[in-house]
């Protein structure tokens, strides 16, 4: 016949399972915290980036998509509206505000012939000729993004 587990069995378990509970949470609180710091800290390194090469990032436009693509992966959402930091501090989502008030003009002017609907391609050269005032001409990738 076993031996089943008495009543100190059951409290050393449920010591066991608490003591566990209370080192996860400890654990899970420390991981929250060291992933915080970093992200402050990568925040930091990308608003000094942005800061140093704020010029660049504007008038490149491969370094403008990189940068871009960068922030999105992280989470960073620079067009998400003109009050955002980085709408603000870069200028970028006026940039695009303006591009995409092009890209529709464009495409509604053209909605009689072909529904609205254009190669990109296409898009691209009639918004160009639309910004040709502009110092900065847009390319495919941005109107991708």
């Amino acid at each position: 016949m076993r031996n089943r587990p008495g009543v100190i069995g059951v409290q050393n378990k449920q010591q066991l399972k608490s003591l566990m509970d209370k080192e996860g949470k400890t654990i899970n609180e420390e991981s929250i915290k060291t992933m915080t710091e970093q992200m402050e800290l990568f925040k930091s390194q990308i608003e000094t980036f942005s800061k140093n090469h704020r010029h660049e990032i504007i008038k490149n436009p491969e370094l403008r998509t990189y940068f871009l693509r960068m922030c999105s992966h992280c989470g960073i959402d620079p067009l998400a509206s003109s009050k955002a930091f980085w709408a603000k501090f870069l200028g970028i989502g006026d940039y695009y505000y303006e591009l995409a008030v092009h890209i529709v003009q464009v495409c509604f002017a053209s909605q009689k012939s072909n529904g609205g609907i254009m190669d990109l391609k296409d898009v691209l050269a009639a918004v160009i000729s639309i910004r040709s005032k502009h110092a900065q001409q847009p390319t495919i990738s941005d109107l991708l993004f």
